[in-house]
């Protein structure tokens, strides 16, 4: 669970955050400490600190600009993959509030002080906790009786809320697909130099919308069929994990370009199709992509689709779009 929060300018304490109810001089008396600590660690050792451990908590820096930091300080029991989920979903409601436009010696308004609270205490609790996934999950599916909604722990293979029925497939073969997309979907995005860790999913068709993401040891799994739903399918993983929606996940994809692409044409040749960094990536790779979506559509009896994209959790993803009547396909690998 996150604890306190600390966002720190030229060693002042700008904003922060606490589970509990502490005093003013607590969060002075830490900033001071926090800020010596990262002084240290860059002028003595040369080196910016970004994570250690005390017998009880875990602190977690991330360095934001030349004078400014961020500081995270969870329970000792988190995982760390959710912890660093937790640090990215922070600097983005920061940015969202305009923290970091304000100068320190100013402050900002103590109403959207609250407001970046409460929506810092809405998001970490739904990170770390899944019964809080499973209330907001039946509070979505009271507006709109998707086909099909799962929240599955891959960590602990079992599954904490399940909705609907899945094209036939029966609870050990989801099981057996949910497994395979923890395997599978890290090292193909790796593979690509586009981040250590994939955070949604989404394929599309004129028949099916599916989406997945990933909330540390969690996935969420949302699918359906009809048309009109389609653009609410994209927000409910986001509703679930009370994070921003899914217009302003997509807001920072959009200006990523693609840095390399391919075309495969019906006898399976491979051309480039833009970008000179496109040489640096054998064909080979281009083909184990393209089988890692074909196996995963075929596990999860996905009949054609028009795109099937992989979103990192830098900015970055993977699509694979289908040209049916034209007879190739298109692989791009985008970042900003």
């Amino acid at each position: 669970m996150l604890m306190e929060l600390y966002y720190i300018v030229a060693g002042v304490d700008v904003f922060h955050y606490s589970k509990k109810n502490l005093d003013a001089d607590h969060f002075i008396l830490s900033s001071g400490f926090l800020t010596a600590l990262t002084n240290f660690s860059q002028e003595v050792r040369s080196a910016q600190i970004d994570f250690f451990s005390s017998e009880t908590e875990i602190f977690m820096f991330e360095e934001l600009g030349p004078d400014s930091i961020l500081v995270l300080v969870f329970e000792n029991t988190i995982d760390q993959q959710v912890a660093r989920q937790v640090m990215r979903n922070v600097i983005q409601l920061m940015l969202d509030a305009g923290v970091m436009e304000v100068p320190p010696h100013l402050g900002f308004d103590r109403p959207i002080e609250v407001k970046l609270q409460k929506q810092i205490e809405a998001m970490s609790t739904s990170l770390i906790s899944t019964e809080y996934q499973v209330v907001a999950a039946k509070q979505v599916l009271k507006k709109i009786p998707l086909d099909y909604l799962i929240i599955y722990d891959y960590s602990r293979d079992e599954v904490f809320l399940q909705h609907g029925k899945y094209k036939g497939l029966n609870k050990d073969e989801i099981f057996r697909v949910l497994r395979l997309l923890s395997k599978v979907l890290t090292p193909l995005v790796k593979s690509f130099n586009l981040g250590k860790n994939v955070s949604f999913l989404a394929v599309e068709s004129y028949e099916y919308h599916l989406v997945i993401a990933k909330n540390g040891v969690n996935f969420t799994f949302a699918m359906d069929k009809d048309p009109e739903d389609f653009n609410y399918v994209n927000n409910v993983p986001f509703e679930i994990l009370s994070l921003p929606g899914w217009s302003q996940f997509s807001e920072k994809y959009q200006s990523a370009v693609p840095v390399a692409s391919w075309k495969i044409d019906g006898d399976k040749n491979v051309k480039i199709h833009r970008g000179e960094k496109s040489i640096d990536i054998s064909p080979d790779a281009v083909f184990r992509a393209i089988d890692t979506v074909s196996r995963l559509c075929e596990s999860f009896k996905l009949e054609e689709f028009n795109n099937f994209t992989i979103y990192s959790d830098e900015a970055a993803y993977i699509k694979l779009d289908q040209h049916f009547t034209a007879g190739y396909q298109i692989l791009s690998v985008c970042r900003l």
